[in-house]
């Protein structure tokens, strides 16, 4: 990180990606908040790896789901590490909701809640989107809480600085360096 970057508490760089995040969403855009809910889990499990490790493997992101995220609302559907993880997968290399190893077909809606009807479709999962982004940041103050009280809380607060910045330029253009 170059030296000139402030260290940023962990909660100001949520509150950030929190507010673009709302926005894309207030847009009406609904795949937007989708990929980047999924980019922020896989941030996150990178957040909580030890130091030892830097790099987010599958069982990473599952691992950090099934310990972090719950429907804050009685729902039909309580997430599942590995069945997230395989809409994350389709989502972010095929952009669409294809089954995985016998996986569960996530789709979205936009409205609450979520909705699991294994009578009618036993492996179609319907995800509210602003339920799965208001779960992710209340997964994300529990990740945070729990890191704040553990042994590698600095490495978990050095982690969230290397996370996206945008930062103020006023320096010479481009072309002039």
């Amino acid at each position: 990180m170059p030296e000139r970057l402030a260290k940023r508490e962990p909660e100001e760089i949520v509150r950030m990606l929190v507010d673009q995040l709302k926005t894309v969403l207030a847009s009406g855009a609904a795949l937007g908040p989708i990929i980047m809910a999924f980019v922020f889990i896989d941030a996150m499990a990178r957040a909580g790896l030890p130091s030892n490790r830097n790099k987010v493997e599958g069982a990473d992101f599952i691992g950090w789901v099934d310990k972090y995220m719950r429907t804050s609302d009685p729902c039909e559907y309580q997430y599942v590490g590995v069945d997230v993880y395989n809409a994350r997968c389709a989502m972010l290399h095929t952009l669409t909701p294809q089954m995985h190893k016998d996986g569960r077909i996530f789709m979205y809606h936009d409205g609450v809640p979520h909705r699991y009807r294994p009578d009618l479709h036993a492996n179609v999962v319907v995800i509210s989107v602003p339920l799965f982004i208001d779960d992710l940041w209340t997964a994300v103050a529990r990740f945070i809480a729990d890191a704040r009280s553990g042994s590698s809380w600095e490495l978990v607060a050095s982690r969230f600085n290397e996370m996206f910045a945008i930062v103020p330029y006023s320096g010479p253009s481009w072309e002039q360096t």
